[in-house]
């Protein structure tokens, strides 16, 4: 008995020198983490979402995914169509790490299809915070400056300038993200990201035309709105207001 079991052992250590050789590398497995998440929104489409041949499923706002599974390659590509026509949303090749999440921000409302890097910190209770999306029409498309004005008596009677403004924000997307004192009536002044010119003023006595409302504590998108008249020109039509 004891000479099986020593011509047994004899026989494994002999096929394990055969497969790991000096100099071989032993054959490993490597898998990374795929996690979507889409941000809940209004008029949000059901999306199908695939990372290569690697199927996410279907979505719904509000929901999320994960997956372990093997990167493949140096260069992953995530597709996202829209789950009743195949449309494609939003596509992007990225280089994959260990750890690879997406957040979704899609909307019919808005007409708005990105990738969305939620801000690193909470709304303060005493700030409002905001995004002012692009929705000016003018004869040619232009990327704005919206800048912030006080309205310190409280009727529209007289505007003064502060120091908070967001720049390059082309028509049809997203600003960055401000927070404001919340102590404040907040007004806004169009500026052609250019050429320095006003597209959309504001006047005294006209209270609440381009009048910024928001909660306090809260994080909203604003549609800034303006269509175009060939006669008249461009003002502003009433914001809508959509919370996140």
């Amino acid at each position: 008995m004891q000479k099986t079991i020593t011509f047994f052992f004899f026989i494994l250590s002999v096929v394990l020198f055969t497969a790991c050789k000096k100099g071989e590398p032993i054959e490993t497995y490597s898998f990374a983490k795929f996690q979507v998440n889409y941000k809940s929104f209004v008029d949000a489409p059901d999306v199908t979402v695939n990372i290569d041949s690697i199927s996410m499923g279907v979505l719904t706002a509000g929901s999320g995914v994960s997956k372990l599974a093997s990167p493949g390659g140096k260069k992953m590509k995530l597709t996202v169509k829209r789950a009743s026509t195949g449309e494609v949303l939003l596509d992007s090749t990225f280089t994959p790490g260990v750890n690879n999440l997406f957040t979704l921000f899609i909307s019919d409302a808005l007409g708005i299809s990105e990738f969305y890097t939620p801000p690193a910190t909470q709304p303060q209770p005493d700030k409002i915070r905001i995004q002012l999306f692009h929705h000016i029409k003018t004869e040619v498309e232009h990327k704005v400056n919206f800048k912030f004005y006080t309205d310190p008596v409280g009727d529209g009677s007289v505007f003064e300038p502060t120091e908070y403004e967001l720049n390059n924000v082309a028509y049809g997307q997203l600003s960055e993200v401000i927070d404001l004192p919340g102590d404040a009536q907040y007004y806004i002044k169009t500026y052609d990201a250019e050429t320095g010119e006003i597209l959309l003023d504001l006047f005294e006595g006209f209270y609440g035309y381009g009048l910024i409302s928001a909660d306090l504590g809260k994080q909203e998108i604003i549609e800034v709105v303006a269509p175009y008249d060939p006669e008249f020109g461009i003002f502003y039509d009433i914001f809508k207001i959509y919370p996140l």
